[in-house]
């Protein structure tokens, strides 16, 4: 859930069920919750971009060429999702799994944090954070 500032609302996203290529957004009125759009993108999570100021959301279809990120990335404009700009050209096939989404309104970015699929054979897997500064995403761990 986050709070939408175009709409001024509570909003959440979640997989649509028994099918994780769409999602569904609803919005909070103060008493109920009300469908937006029950076929967006894969999405599980969205959260503020603290320099753009809108919910952004990036989906399952993210890929990490030399731990760079490349997402599919999504954002709200108070009625449907649309492609991002915030996504870097993919050199490998390596996805990542997104496991959160969060601002970071301190530092005004936001970030995500996941870690590879498929896993390296008989290593911990370790979780890495990148950072939308706004305009590109950075591996911070």
């Amino acid at each position: 859930m986050a709070y939408d500032p175009a709409s001024h609302a509570v909003m959440r996203v979640s997989p649509l069920i028994g099918d994780n290529s769409h999602s569904a957004a609803f919005s909070w009125n103060g008493s109920s919750w009300r469908a937006l759009v029950t076929d967006g993108p894969p999405v599980d999570g969205f959260a503020i971009d603290p320099l753009g100021n809108d919910l952004e959301a990036c989906g399952a279809s993210t890929y990490s060429p030399a731990f760079a990120i490349h997402a599919s990335c999504w954002q709200w404009t108070g009625i449907n999702w649309v492609p991002a700009q915030s996504s870097l050209p993919s050199t490998s096939n390596r996805t990542v799994t997104i496991e959160a989404e969060v601002d970071d309104v301190d530092r005004a970015q936001l970030l995500i944090i996941g870690w590879l699929v498929p896993p390296v054979q008989n290593q911990a897997q370790p979780l890495y954070v990148w950072a939308w500064d706004g305009y590109t995403w950075m591996l911070l761990a």
